[in-house]
């Protein structure tokens, strides 16, 4: 099972900066988490250079939800998030994981945004092939599990896929002794360092076991752990060798 590094622990840095440090924590694979829309970004071409530079594998992007406030911001919103699947799409990346929008906006009209940006991506390349992973969030439209599986059920679209975000999971009593009778599988993993203290090894490795054991292909993706931004990096490289070390002797 690969592992993958969100920039999002390097909220400080320009992608091209983050890449290298990436990189340097020892990481062969990435997701770029855009903040903000209006960030200034490298061009597809210079991004897959920095990336060959590196050594890396693009895994994707996270992005902000759609705004489902009004439909003025909805629309602003989405054909921002199309042009970033574009980008990264032709720079290798073919996976986007966003949350849903604030619970006190819109369901009806994010979900008529959602479908209207779909329709858009399948109807071009390289955007065609780019998979929206839905990740349940407290306080979102879709605060758990349950709701992002009621809404995925309820869409039935090829290009729509969700992120099992484990700290939440677990927090929330979801098992890893209930993932074969799951309505489906997630699109990915993400774990996020700012809950490890509570983290068993052996609660990891029931995770990794049992998502494996139901045919998983994913990765596990380390998110942003909160603290001190200066620090992040080091901490990347201490959870991939404390990570590695379990895939290795447990789960290989």
């Amino acid at each position: 099972m690969r592992l993958i590094c969100s920039t999002s622990f390097l909220p400080m840095d320009t992608p091209r900066t983050a890449l290298a440090k990436v990189a340097w924590a020892g990481f062969e694979t990435v997701e770029l988490a855009i903040a903000d829309f209006q960030a200034p970004l490298p061009t597809a071409g210079d991004l897959q250079d920095d990336l060959e530079d590196e050594r890396l594998a693009l895994a994707g992007i996270s992005t902000p939800a759609l705004d489902a406030g009004s439909e003025a911001a909805s629309l602003n919103s989405a054909a921002a998030i199309g042009r970033l699947c574009a980008w990264s799409a032709e720079a290798g990346g073919g996976v986007l994981r966003m949350a849903a929008p604030p619970a006190e906006q819109s369901q009806g009209e994010w979900v008529r945004c959602l479908l209207r940006l779909l329709s858009a991506l399948a109807e071009r390349k390289p955007t065609s092939a780019v998979r929206i992973c839905l990740e349940p969030r407290p306080g979102t439209l879709l605060p758990t599990l349950a709701a992002v599986w009621e809404m995925l059920t309820e869409l039935d679209h090829p290009a729509l896929g969700y992120a099992l975000d484990l700290s939440p999971a677990e927090a929330a009593g979801v098992t890893p002794e209930t993932v074969a009778d799951w309505p489906s599988l997630p699109e990915m993993t993400t774990l996020s360092l700012e809950a490890s203290s509570d983290w068993t090894e052996t609660r990891l490795v029931a995770w990794i076991a049992a998502l494996r054991g139901t045919g998983y292909e994913g990765g596990v993706t380390l998110t942003h752990p909160g603290g001190d931004p200066w620090e992040l990096e080091a901490r990347a490289m201490e959870a991939r060798q404390w990570l590695e070390t379990l895939l290795t002797a447990e789960t290989m």
